[in-house]
């Protein structure tokens, strides 16, 4: 079954984003400070530590990518095939996720 929601990111909090293993999905950055977005293949949860080092993503306001978009492609090396999905916020921070 798909998934569609908006979740609240809280200030300096890896949160996972996905519902299940996914290969794609829609994300949107929908609060005002720029998040960081990281891919896991198991759920569990990047650390604050791993910021900088493992290949993780930045999302400005507004900013996203489409369901088009293949997680092995976005986290090469990291991701074969599925992953979580996790939002990292400093400050605090709301996104828009999709996936099947």
């Amino acid at each position: 079954m798909g998934y569609q929601a908006t979740i609240d990111i809280p200030r300096r909090t890896w949160t996972m984003v996905t519902q299940s293993l996914v290969s794609a999905l829609r994300i949107q950055n929908c609060g005002p400070y720029d998040v960081l977005v990281m891919a896991t293949p198991d759920a569990t949860a990047p650390t604050s530590e791993d910021i900088g080092s493992h290949g993780e993503m930045q999302l400005a306001r507004g900013e996203g990518w489409g369901a088009d978009r293949d997680l092995s492609e976005l986290f090469p090396g990291a991701i074969t095939t599925t992953a979580h999905l996790w939002v990292y916020s400093s400050a605090g921070a709301g996104v828009s996720v999709s996936h099947a």
